[in-house]
């Protein structure tokens, strides 16, 4: 009996525990708190205390808390349904807005695409068609007519000739070699050979009418007809503003040097002709001389600017937009893309004509040329090293200086010539003293 009631003493009841909880909460003393003490037990007392506390903590005698994830998932149920068809409103929403961004990516993809189909393709191009005659469909009023060949139009004796083209050797080049003076030639310290390139979308008889001046000096003219035009082979890709071009001008330099002997060699170029000339002897050093008329300084600004001429006309404040500049850039690679000038393939004009020095170069430009502004040639003729030239012809439209010039464009260029002949000649005469 005193055994059992020691025990009972010695055992602490729920109701004391929880008597000396809610009594410890009241307490302001942290530490009194934390330990489940109260203050007014003496040092002793509360070491004593300490372990049978804590173990009464550790045998579960002090009720815990937990948390109850089933009234948790009660509550939140109502809220399910709506979490549910938030994701998928924001998944259909995501994949709708998704898909209408790529449709309409696609669709200005497409529209780039088209606009380059006109760069390079305009609507006075005619792709070639070997073993027919010239077309005389959209001949330009500027040809005055003369688009029939140098005898013809001329009464000036004449070859046709073929070679194949640098770009590729499967590609034949066609044209007309129209012989020099022989009075005026004889004359000559050294034997000239004039190579015309016509511009894009034209033909070998762009140059025809100013094949006399040249012919009754005493030089060999070659007119002929660039890939893809006239009547040389082609796959009516268009042109590439001077990318391929330049590779069929030497390959018509190199038939001038290797079947006619020509010891200088002169090429004459008009619009992308005129790029392709300034391309052609960056790269090739036997050519002598450049004369290029209306060339285009960046193939891809021209491009641009043209689009944002067109667009600019009918909405003004688009054309110079944020959104206008991500479009240009968009139209900017499919067209150097189409070109073969991607990945820093392409060469332009303004940058490779520095290459050109020390040979000559004569620059021509009309001031009222819409198609290509005159400033290509400034931009041009400030990035090119001496010896140069620039004529800004007043009112002049584009390929179109001769025929509002005449006698000026005349002596320009047979002077131009003249001084390369001088040069040769002194060259010549210093090589022989030596």
């Amino acid at each position: 009996m005193k055994n059992q009631i020691k025990r009972s003493k010695s055992y602490v009841g729920m109701d004391e525990i929880n008597a000396m909880k809610e009594k410890i909460s009241r307490l302001s003393n942290y530490d009194y708190v934390n330990e489940g003490l109260t203050p007014t037990m003496t040092v002793k007392s509360r070491k004593a205390a300490v372990p049978t506390v804590n173990a009464l903590e550790g045998s579960g005698a002090y009720p815990t808390e937990s948390v109850n994830f089933k009234a948790i998932f009660i509550l939140c149920l109502p809220f399910f349904p709506i979490f549910l068809y938030a994701t998928w409103h924001f998944s259909a929403s995501f994949v709708l807005w998704s898909y209408f961004l790529l449709i309409t990516l696609y669709y200005i993809c497409c529209v780039a695409w088209l606009i380059t189909e006109i760069a390079i393709r305009p609507p006075w191009y005619i792709p070639s068609k070997p073993g027919t005659a010239l077309t005389q469909d959209q001949l330009p009023a500027y040809w005055q007519g003369i688009c029939h060949d140098p005898l013809y139009d001329l009464q000036l004796p004449f070859d046709e000739v073929e070679f194949a083209s640098f770009s590729r050797s499967t590609l034949t080049l066609r044209g007309w070699f129209i012989p020099a003076l022989q009075s005026s030639s004889s004359t000559l310290p050294a034997k000239v050979g004039i190579v015309f390139v016509h511009g894009g979308g034209r033909d070998r008889r762009a140059f025809l009418r100013h094949a006399p001046l040249f012919h009754h000096q005493g030089y060999d003219v070659l007119l002929f007809d660039l890939s893809e035009h006239g009547l040389s082979d082609g796959t009516c890709r268009g042109f590439s503003y001077g990318l391929r071009e330049k590779e069929d001008v030497k390959a018509a330099v190199r038939w001038m040097k290797d079947e006619k002997n020509s010891e200088i060699i002169v090429v004459v170029g008009t619009s992308v002709g005129g790029s392709a000339t300034i391309l052609a002897a960056a790269e090739d050093k036997t050519i002598d001389a450049v004369i290029a008329e209306n060339p285009v300084a960046c193939t891809e600004e021209f491009t641009l600017f043209h689009l944002k001429r067109m667009v600019g006309a009918y909405a003004p404040k688009l054309a110079n937009s944020l959104i206008m500049r991500g479009f240009s850039a968009i139209v900017g690679f499919f067209f150097l893309l189409r070109i073969g000038g991607s990945f820093g393939k392409y060469k332009r004009s303004v940058d490779e004509v520095k290459k050109i020095s020390p040979r000559p170069l004569l620059l021509m430009h009309g001031t009222a040329d819409d198609l290509v502004p005159y400033d290509h040639s400034e931009r041009i003729y400030a990035s090119a090293l001496e010896p140069k030239e620039l004529w800004l012809a007043k009112d002049a439209w584009h390929c179109a200086l001769y025929d509002l010039y005449p006698e000026e464009y005349g002596n320009r260029v047979q002077n131009f010539v003249r001084k390369v002949l001088e040069e040769e000649s002194v060259r010549r005469k210093e090589a022989g003293n030596l």
